[in-house]
C-alpha cells in the first residue's frame, strides 16, 4: 500500500535525524547542521529509493520530496515531508509535517498537519 511505502521514507528520515542530532550536539546548534556538517550524502539517500525524488538538509531541517507517482498516488497529492528539529539541554526533539495537507492520509498520525 502507499502508506507502507511512505513508511520506507520515514526509515530514511530516522537515520538522517540521528546524524543531524549528533551534529547539533557537537556544533552547539541545529542551525549549524546542513547535509555536509551532518555527514549525510543526500544524493545517495535519494537514489536509494525510487519513492524519493530529492532529499535536503538545511539548518537541521530535513526535507524529503516523495515521488508520489512511484508511491502509487495517481493525482491530487503533492508536497514534501518535513522534519523540524528543536534543540534543548536534553537533546534534540523532532516534529514532522507535510508541506501540503493533501499528503495527510498517507502519513502516520504524528506527521499530519
Amino acid at each position: 500500500t502507499t502508506r507502507a511505502k511512505v513508511s520506507e521514507l520515514l526509515g530514511f528520515a530516522a537515520a538522517m535525524k540521528t546524524s543531524v542530532s549528533e551534529c547539533a550536539i557537537t556544533a552547539g546548534a541545529v542551525t549549524n547542521c546542513d547535509a555536509t556538517a551532518s555527514g549525510v550524502d543526500t544524493t545517495a539517500v535519494a537514489n536509494a529509493s525510487s519513492y524519493l525524488s530529492t532529499v535536503a538538509i538545511s539548518a537541521g531541517e530535513i526535507t524529503l520530496s516523495p515521488n508520489w507517482g512511484a508511491l502509487g498516488v495517481s493525482s491530487g497529492v503533492s508536497g514534501d515531508i518535513v522534519f523540524t528539529p528543536s534543540q534543548s539541554t536534553g537533546g534534540v526533539s523532532w516534529s514532522c509535517s507535510p508541506s501540503s495537507p493533501t499528503a495527510n492520509k498517507y502519513l502516520p498520525a504524528n506527521c499530519r498537519s
